[in-house]
């Protein structure tokens, strides 16, 4: 008999890849555009906190490399050791091989505009996606501690008008946040 603390354990795990499974159908757009149902993925059944989702982002997103896998790895790690790392990362790939296989096949075809406009599709619908995520990492702000609340709103003003009204290389803003960060805490 399996102990019932173990299939409560696999049947999360499901769902958690499930969930995963179908953000990376709707990841186009970056990691961005599917961190709300990823964070609600382990935020509402109690897996992680929202500050925890919010701290594994910021790495994966620091991090070399693509950081969707990096990001899925740092979720299934705190939520099932190991065996998460494995599921999340294979459930995240899934949909990128399925769509770039089906992608590849469309291209070859001769109708290469129908393709354009998907893509022109795709594109305004990664920006409402992005928008989403950002709102889900407002909510993991720290609201206990009026000080590090303010400066996190005022490290997110300032960095977006510095990346998007003068254009700074976000490396530059990355580097800034953390000896600001350090400074402070």
């Amino acid at each position: 008999m399996v102990p019932t603390e173990a299939l409560d354990s696999w049947a999360a795990l499901s769902k958690l890849a499930l969930q995963i499974i179908e953000a990376g159908m709707l990841a186009f757009g970056g990691l961005g555009v599917v961190l709300q149902p990823l964070h609600h993925a382990v935020v509402d059944p109690g897996l992680m906190s929202g500050h925890d989702v919010a701290r594994s982002y910021a790495l994966s997103s620091f991090a070399p490399g693509p950081n969707g896998p990096i990001f899925l790895a740092l979720l299934g790690w705190s939520s099932f050791g190991l065996i998460g790392v494995l599921i999340a990362v294979a459930a995240w790939a899934l949909p990128s091989l399925l769509i770039t296989h089906q992608l590849g096949r469309i291209s070859e075809a001769e109708n290469h505009a129908a393709l354009g406009r998907l893509l022109s599709v795709l594109k305004a619908a990664a920006v409402g996606l992005v928008f989403d995520g950002v709102l889900a990492l407002l909510g993991s702000f720290e609201r206990d501690n009026p000080v590090a609340l303010a400066l996190q709103i005022s490290i997110a003003v300032v960095g977006s008008v510095l990346l998007i009204r003068f254009q700074l290389n976000p490396l530059v803003l990355l580097a800034g946040a953390m000896v600001l960060g350090a400074v402070v805490h």
